[in-house]
């Protein structure tokens, strides 16, 4: 029974669910925000990702990282 207890049940904080990056669109028509990875995954894969991520909804190429 003592296995399955959550951190909260420990009194441990809870980190809010998964990281994620997350991208806007850089066209000033659209400023869809998507997100690009979830987090954690290795740096290489996570850079590839936001490389060559594009808009999914107008497929503009030059997304800004959206953080607010």
């Amino acid at each position: 029974m003592s296995d399955n207890l959550t951190l909260q049940q420990l009194g441990q904080p809870d980190l809010g669910g998964p990281n994620v990056i997350t991208a806007r669109c850089g066209s000033n028509a659209c400023r869809h925000e998507w997100i690009v990875a979830h987090l954690p995954m290795p740096l290489d894969k996570a850079a590839m990702l936001m490389a060559c991520a594009a808009c999914p909804k107008c497929a503009h190429e030059r997304p800004e990282l959206a953080h607010d």
